[in-house]
């Protein structure tokens, strides 16, 4: 869409002319995050870009930002680090894209919990609550550059997910504060069970501007990497090691080869044609964990004593879908799909998968709890050699006709199998927050305006 220039004006004397972008480059480059993983995304968003992106600096700019694109009906997207896949930043109809790394201030550490502001980077909340005795519960692979909100707008789980379980249960999201897309805008509070309405919604049903997240008690964490020519074998060692919880751990994620040979930056570490196991376990119990892999007939190929700061070389680089990231760089056919095996059949389910496409699919797993029914997920995110649309959709029937479910990791839209499960609840938050429907139109495929009840928070400024 055409913004007017008045409009443009308003918003320069808001955040100021160097915080104001409208070049066609920039505003192409600021709307884009790592959909391109997704060769279907790649294509049906690669037109698609804001007509100018506003730097706001704290929450009073945002708050007049935002007034003045609903007095006009700019659509508005709200942008963090940009490293989520499935084009979370991407404006499906143009309009204002509002950078919220400015927004950058821990407000708060407390007695195992913190507040900050959206768009501080994960990093740097894990290092300031590390000093005063504690650690987040779970953090992305992309925490060097990932804001707060948008992890906990655009995320599911990570490093720490192993005990602490997914970001929608666990009570980790203790608060948020949330701005409507009003003129002018008001502040809402969500607490506890509700403040997980925010979770995974991509900034559609509310502009997020605080949170507060409970922490674990900080540990010494040593990363170990664990090996074996034995697929099965490290396996179940890694399903008896997430079943036990006697070891205290951090990270457990399963890589087959040849998808180690893709990690450059343990390259000297590597060894070829062997699987591997990445850990993050308790320094305390380190060298027992050692000995007990040793007993099991596997072998530590190295590991990484603790360090503060917390800094490279992290394993959690190539984990998640930093793993991805390392494959791509390797061969750009390659995507990946999210998938959810039987644990009863894995085996089973696994080795049919393989006999029928030998040369196209190749598992990693990350292991996380399911902290409500007390047990772990084996997550794959499998990395496949795309070739063709047809071909694509043969491996996902033939996964889904083993019981093997698959996420909607090449679509854009939150309601296509994206959401946790919760979605009508956090529709009906927009419905109040985003009266006018300005937030990423487009990014809803089927939202209903005014269908999901009439929600209000307890309280509102």
């Amino acid at each position: 869409m055409k913004l007017k220039p008045d409009f443009l004006s308003k918003l320069a004397d808001i955040v100021g002319e160097d915080k104001l972008i409208t070049s066609e480059a920039s505003t192409l480059k600021l709307s884009r995050d790592y959909a391109w993983y997704s060769p279907f995304l790649k294509e049906s968003l690669a037109s698609k870009r804001a007509d100018a992106v506003v730097k706001v600096q704290d929450e009073a700019s945002l708050e007049q930002v935002i007034a003045s694109c609903v007095a006009e009906e700019v659509p508005v997207t709200i942008r963090g680090a940009a490293t989520g896949n499935y084009g979370q930043c991407t404006p499906f109809e143009g309009g204002v894209l509002i950078d919220i790394n400015g927004l950058n201030e821990i407000i708060e550490i407390g007695d195992g919990w913190v507040e900050a502001q959206a768009g501080v980077r994960i990093q740097t909340l894990e290092n300031a609550v590390r000093k005063e005795g504690w650690e987040l519960r779970s953090y992305p692979s992309t925490w060097v550059r990932s804001t707060l909100s948008g992890y906990i707008g655009g995320g599911s789980g990570g490093i720490g997910s192993v005990t602490w379980g997914r970001l929608q249960e666990a009570g980790t999201i203790k608060t948020a504060e949330v701005l409507t897309v009003e003129d002018p805008p008001r502040k809402f509070r969500l607490e506890e069970e509700a403040a997980r309405k925010i979770h995974h919604t991509y900034g559609t049903n509310g502009i997020t501007t605080r949170i507060t997240l409970r922490l674990a008690p900080k540990a010494d964490w040593r990363q170990i990497m664990v090996v074996s020519e034995d697929w099965w074998k490290l396996m179940d060692f890694a399903a008896e090691i997430a079943d036990d919880k006697s070891w205290n751990k951090r990270l457990i994620s399963v890589h087959e080869w040849p998808i180690p040979s893709y990690f450059k930056g343990l390259k000297k570490w590597i060894r070829c044609d062997a699987h591997l196991i990445f850990f993050e376990i308790e320094e305390s119990q380190s060298e027992a964990f050692k000995a007990f892999v040793i007993k099991r007939g596997l072998e530590i190929q190295h590991d990484i004593e603790p360090h503060e700061p917390r800094k490279a070389p992290m394993y959690s680089d190539f984990t998640y879908n930093h793993t991805t990231l390392w494959a791509l760089k390797f061969d750009p056919s390659f995507s990946y799909m999210g998938n959810r095996f039987d644990r009863t059949r894995y085996k089973e389910q696994m080795q049919a998968i393989k006999a029928e496409f030998p040369e196209e699919v190749w598992w990693h797993f990350e292991i996380l709890r399911d902290y409500t029914n007390d047990q772990p997920i084996f997550a794959c995110l499998t990395i496949f050699r795309f070739t063709t649309e047809e071909r694509f959709n043969e491996l996902r029937a033939f996964m889904q006709s083993q019981g093997v479910s698959t996420a909607g990791a090449h679509t854009p839209f939150l309601d296509e199998g994206l959401h946790t499960g919760d979605l009508d609840a956090k529709l009906a938050v927009k419905d109040f927050a985003d009266p006018k429907g300005l937030l990423n139109p487009g990014k809803l495929k089927t939202y209903k305006p005014g269908s999901y009840g009439n929600w209000a928070p307890q309280s509102i400024a």
